[in-house]
C-alpha cells in the first residue's frame, strides 16, 4: 500500500529534511496536536501541527508549531510580511469544544477534511448574520449535506482578554460545527439572525 503524504511531509522531503511519520489509530476522533501526542506516546513538544493562515490579499500562509502551543499571530504576521489586522483565531480550547462528544453523537463535529477548509469557507462564506441572543457573527459555510451547513460563530472583538493577550490583534474568537439549515431558517424567520452580507 503507497503511503499517503501530508503537505507537511511534501515540505520536508523539498527541504531535504529527514523524518519518520507515526502512524496511529484514532477511536475518539480527536485531532488536536496535544491528543495526538499523548496517542503516540511522545512529548507534545516534539510532536508538531501545521496551521494555515490566510491575510487579508486571500494569499495562504503555513506554519509548524509545537502541538501544545498557540500560534503567536504577531510574530506569524511579522514573518510573512504582514501587519495582523483582521484576524479570526480559533484556539485549541475551541476545537476541543467543538468536537466534544455532544457534537460528535448528534453528527455536529466536523470532519477533518472540512477543518482544512474553513480558512477557505470563512473568505467566502455563504453568508453572515448577526446572532442578536449570543451577540455574535454567524458564518454559514457550505456542507456536503445540502440540509446540513457549517456555521462558525465569531465573537468580535473577543472578550477573552487571556486569548487576546497571547495572540496579539486579533478580529474575533471562532469555533464551527454542523448544524442543521432549518435550524438556520427558523432562526432567520423569528428574528434572531439577521443578515449582515448577502
Amino acid at each position: 500500500m503507497q503511503e499517503e503524504k501530508t503537505n507537511v511531509m511534501r515540505f520536508l522531503e523539498q527541504k531535504k529534511v529527514v523524518y519518520r511519520p507515526h502512524w496511529y489509530a484514532c477511536p475518539d476522533g480527536a485531532v488536536d496536536g496535544i491528543s495526538v501526542a499523548a496517542l503516540l506516546g511522545k512529548d507534545a513538544e516534539t510532536v508538531f501541527k501545521t496551521l494555515v493562515t490566510q491575510g487579508a490579499s486571500k494569499k495562504y500562509y503555513v506554519f509548524v508549531i509545537p502541538a501544545q502551543r498557540e500560534l503567536d499571530l504577531k510574530a506569524a504576521a511579522k514573518a510573512a510580511g504582514l501587519v495582523p489586522a483582521r484576524i479570526a483565531v480559533m484556539t485549541d480550547e475551541k476545537v476541543i469544544h467543538a468536537d466534544r462528544p455532544i457534537h460528535q453523537k448528534e453528527g455536529k463535529a466536523l470532519s477533518s477534511e472540512q477543518y482544512k477548509k474553513l480558512s477557505e469557507g470563512f473568505a467566502k462564506p455563504e453568508a453572515v448574520y448577526w446572532d442578536a441572543v449570543h451577540g455574535n457573527a454567524l458564518y454559514i459555510l457550505s456542507d456536503p449535506d445540502p440540509e446540513w451547513c457549517v456555521i462558525m460563530p465569531l465573537n468580535m472583538p473577543t472578550r477573552d482578554k487571556k486569548t487576546a493577550k497571547r495572540h496579539g490583534r486579533l478580529d474575533g474568537l471562532a469555533t464551527a460545527y454542523r448544524w442543521p439549515r432549518i435550524e438556520v431558517r427558523k432562526n432567520v424567520n423569528n428574528g434572531t439572525l439577521k443578515k449582515i452580507t448577502p
